[in-house]
């Protein structure tokens, strides 16, 4: 296993489970051998019982210099709002 060092400040106000979502959006086909749509609603779940917060999770995207965090951030919140 490598380890690798985040400069992303915010990261540090995230919990286990927020910074392991960022890390699966890094590369979602990759990692979420389930599916995106799967993922969406293991998030929208998690959203709802409050084990990952929304506010945290947007405030440490904005600091991401990975774009693909980014990105699949902003997709994944439109498809939570969408289904």
């Amino acid at each position: 296993m490598t380890q690798h060092a985040r400069r992303n400040k915010e990261r540090t106000k995230l919990n286990a489970k927020e910074i392991a979502l960022l890390e699966l959006l890094r590369a979602p086909d990759l990692y979420v051998e389930a599916g995106w749509g799967t993922l969406v609603e293991r998030v929208r779940d998690a959203l709802a019982k409050k084990v990952v917060r929304e506010d945290a999770l947007r405030a440490a995207v904005a600091g991401e210099r990975n774009t693909a965090v980014r990105e699949g951030f902003a997709e994944l919140a439109a498809d939570l709002v969408a289904r």
